[in-house]
C-alpha cells in the first residue's frame, strides 16, 4: 500500500516542478523584454530599420515594372537592370563598409552619424530621380461614357466591340500617337507585310479626342530613345544602394555591442520577428497600392480586374519616389536618435570572448561552513 501511495505522489511533484519551470521561463522572458525596451539604441535602431527597409526594398521590387513603363523597355530588358543595379551594388557597398570598419575602426558615434548621412543622401537621390523621365507615350485616353473612369475606348471604337484583354500596340508615326490595339485604331485591314494596318478610321490628334481621321498605323510601340535617361537613372540608383550598403556592417556591430551579453540571442530573435511583421509583410502592400493608384487602363478578365495595361507615368513617378523619400526621412529621424545614445556603447572593438568573460557574473563566494565541507570532501 505504501508503494502505491508513492506512485500516486510522484506525478504531482513532477507537474509542480514543470509549472514552476514554466513560470521562471516566463519571468525571464519578461525581464529580457523589459531590458530591451529600455535600451534606446535597440528600440530606435529597430524602428529605423523598419522604415528604411520598407522604403528601399519596396522601391527595388518596383524597379523592373517602373523602368519597363517609364523608359519604354520590354519586361525582359527591364529585369536585366535589376541584377547589376541592385545586387552588385549591395555586394560592393557591404564589402566597402566592412573594410572601412576593420581598417579605421571608427567610434560608435561616427558609425551612427554615417547611417544618418547616408540615409539623407538616399533621400536626396530618390528626390532627384523624380526629374528623370523619358516622356510619356501618348494614348487617346478618354473618360468612360458610363463610369467616368479612364479608358482607351472612344465614340469611334465603341461600336467595334474592341476587347482590352490583349495589348497589341500600334503607332501612328505621323503624330506619335499610340493605340492599344489595331481594333482601337479602327483598322479594318492589314497590309501584306503584316507590319502595318490600313483604313484605320479612328485616328486622332492629341487634344482632339473626338476629331477622327483615317490613316495607316505601324505594328508595335512608337519608338522613343530612352537610353540616356535610363542610364542616368540606373547610375543614381546604383550609387544610392552602394552608399547605403556601407552602413550594414557598422550598424550591426553597434546594435550587438549595445546589448547585454545574456540578451543577444533573444534580442536578435525579437528583431527578426518584428521585421517580419512590420516590414516584410507591409512593403509589398504599400508599393502595390502605389502602382495600382497610378493605373489608367486595367485588363478586363470576364468582368474582373486583371493586370494594369497603361499607367499614368507622371503620377506613378511622383508617388513611387515621394513615398520612398518620406519613409527614408522617418528612418533618418530614428537613426538620429541612435546618434544621441551611441556614446553609451563601451568596448566597441574588444574581442567578443574577452568581453563576454569580463561581463559574466563572478562566482558566488563560499560561506565558511561550505568551505569546511569542501575541505573534508577533498580529504
Amino acid at each position: 500500500m505504501a508503494r502505491d501511495d508513492a506512485s500516486l505522489v510522484e506525478p504531482v511533484v513532477s507537474c509542480s516542478a514543470g509549472s514552476s519551470s514554466i513560470r521562471e521561463e516566463v519571468k525571464d522572458a519578461v525581464r529580457v523584454l523589459r531590458r530591451l525596451t529600455r535600451n534606446p539604441i535597440y528600440v530606435f535602431r529597430t524602428l529605423g530599420n523598419i522604415a528604411v527597409y520598407i522604403a528601399l526594398t519596396g522601391y527595388y521590387v518596383s524597379f523592373p515594372k517602373y523602368t519597363q513603363h517609364q523608359f519604354h523597355q520590354t519586361a525582359s530588358r527591364a529585369s536585366l537592370f535589376t541584377g547589376p543595379v541592385v545586387i552588385v551594388s549591395n555586394m560592393v557597398g557591404t564589402l566597402a563598409g566592412a573594410v572601412f570598419v576593420h581598417r579605421w575602426q571608427p567610434r560608435p558615434r561616427i558609425i551612427a552619424w554615417h547611417n544618418v548621412l547616408v540615409t539623407l543622401l538616399a533621400v536626396l537621390g530618390i528626390s532627384a530621380l523624380m526629374a528623370v523621365d523619358c516622356g510619356t507615350l501618348r494614348y487617346p485616353i478618354a473618360a468612360h461614357h458610363e463610369t467616368g473612369s479612364s479608358t482607351v475606348e472612344n465614340a469611334c471604337t465603341r461600336e467595334c466591340s474592341c476587347s482590352p484583354d490583349v495589348h497589341r500596340p500600334v503607332c501612328d508615326e505621323s503624330t506619335g500617337m499610340q493605340y492599344f490595339s489595331p481594333c482601337f485604331a479602327g483598322c479594318s485591314s492589314q497590309l501584306g507585310n503584316e507590319s502595318e494596318f490600313k483604313d484605320c478610321r479612328c485616328l486622332v490628334n492629341e487634344g482632339e479626342i473626338e476629331n477622327f481621321y483615317s490613316g495607316v498605323v505601324a505594328s508595335g510601340k512608337c519608338e522613343q530613345d530612352c537610353s540616356s535617361a535610363l542610364t542616368a537613372f540606373s547610375v543614381v540608383v546604383f550609387v544610392i544602394q552602394v552608399c547605403y550598403s556601407t552602413t550594414l556592417v557598422g550598424s550591426t556591430i553597434l546594435l550587438i555591442r549595445s546589448l547585454n551579453v545574456n540578451d543577444k540571442s533573444a534580442a536578435l530573435s525579437i528583431l527578426s520577428a518584428i521585421m517580419n511583421m512590420f516590414a516584410f509583410i507591409p512593403y509589398p502592400l504599400i508599393y502595390g497600392a502605389v502602382a495600382d493608384a497610378s493605373c489608367l487602363v486595367w485588363e478586363d478578365r470576364c468582368g474582373e480586374r486583371g493586370a494594369c495595361w497603361l499607367y499614368d507615368l507622371p503620377k506613378f513617378r511622383s508617388l513611387l519616389h515621394g513615398v520612398t523619400a518620406a519613409l527614408l526621412v522617418i528612418g533618418c529621424f530614428f537613426q538620429g536618435a541612435v546618434v544621441h545614445y551611441s556614446d553609451r556603447v563601451m568596448n566597441f572593438y574588444e574581442d567578443s570572448a574577452t568581453s563576454d568573460a569580463d561581463s559574466a557574473p563572478s562566482a558566488t563566494p563560499l560561506l565558511p561552513a561550505q568551505q569546511a565541507t569542501g575541505r573534508e570532501a577533498s580529504a
